[in-house]
């Protein structure tokens, strides 16, 4: 059932990949920052916990979440079959503050990790 809910949370938040809306809440408009420059301060945030993977192995991360009006990570799904990496990549996200996303809307990012 939990792996059914992970996948139709992941599911929405691809159906709204990177979604911004034109109007935010009381009318103001956001901060105008890049997507690539979140997703760069984002991958620089986030760090690989080291025993998971063997020598050589891959692993792709699909991750959607929100913020809230304060910035905050309020919803974070990590898409990956390995535990561990989600449960790392996860709370690593909850500690993000990301005051220049709109508030309520889902955002993602996918990590591409390889151990050599």
């Amino acid at each position: 059932m939990k792996n059914l809910l992970n996948k139709s949370l992941f599911a929405i938040g691809a159906g709204l990949l990177l979604s911004y809306n034109s109007i935010a809440h009381n009318f103001e408009a956001p901060t105008k920052v890049s997507l690539s420059e979140t997703s760069k301060f984002i991958s620089e945030q986030i760090k690989f916990p080291t025993p998971i993977l063997q020598t050589g192995e891959t692993e792709k991360v699909n991750v959607v979440f929100t913020v809230n009006e304060l910035g905050e990570v309020n919803l974070v799904v990590a898409n990956t079959g390995n535990k561990l990496l989600k449960k790392s990549i996860e709370s690593q996200f909850m500690k993000l503050k990301l005051n220049h996303l709109i508030a309520d809307n889902a955002y993602s990012v996918v990590f591409n990790f390889k151990t050599v």
